[in-house]
């Protein structure tokens, strides 16, 4: 998905960010499950906030109170292994693969917390490309996190199509009790999507 603007920034990409359907599959059920997943994510998106969406800019925050406006040096507070790839990427515009797949959720949280709207569309599409249903509850915390509609949708769809093998995994276990309202409102969506297969048959 292309942003609206170069300029916005992460988040008002995120608040634009819109599946325009041009790539889903022609079939009844998964436009049902897009559609459900899409009524879904603004109700999750709402509950989450408290605990869980604006975490990557608490360091961000603090700090920007730490740093006099002045200063003509600004500590990221990053780590070296943090800072590499950062840097590798904004020099040359792209990661080997090894690279992007050992710092990939990283790389999309700072893009987040930086406003580098160009990583943050980068990593969501590389995430995107190893969805699967086994790190499907990570991508979507992680799509959560850095507010990336997109992906959180994907992350989504591959849960609903695939719950029965998510829910007794040892992932969602856990997932449940670190993000207990994200949580609920997914079990409330995967309802509605369940009762839709129910009444149509798809």
């Amino acid at each position: 998905h292309t942003p609206s603007s170069s300029t916005d920034s992460p988040r008002q990409a995120a608040s634009n960010h819109r599946d325009d359907g041009s790539c889903s599959p022609p079939q009844r059920q998964a436009a049902a499950i897009s559609s459900i997943a899409s009524l879904a994510l603004d109700t999750i998106f709402q509950a989450a906030r408290s605990n869980i969406l604006d975490q990557p800019n608490e360091r961000k925050a603090r700090l920007c109170e730490a740093v006099p406006c002045e200063s003509e040096t600004v500590e990221l507070g990053l780590r070296h292994e943090e800072l590499e790839p950062l840097l590798d990427f904004l020099y040359t515009g792209s990661l080997p693969w090894e690279k992007m797949e050992k710092h990939i959720h990283t790389l999309f949280s700072l893009a987040y917390s930086y406003e580098i709207l160009y990583l943050w569309e980068f990593c969501a599409r590389h995430i995107l490309l190893s969805l699967t249903p086994s790190n499907a509850l990570q991508v979507l915390e992680l799509a959560f996190r850095c507010r990336h509609r997109g992906l959180s949708e994907a992350a989504l769809n591959c849960i609903f199509q695939n719950m029965e093998e998510i829910v007794f995994s040892s992932e969602y276990q856990e997932f449940a009790l670190r993000c207990r309202k994200m949580c609920m409102n997914m079990t409330r969506a995967f309802c509605m999507y369940a009762k839709f297969r129910g009444v149509t048959g798809v």
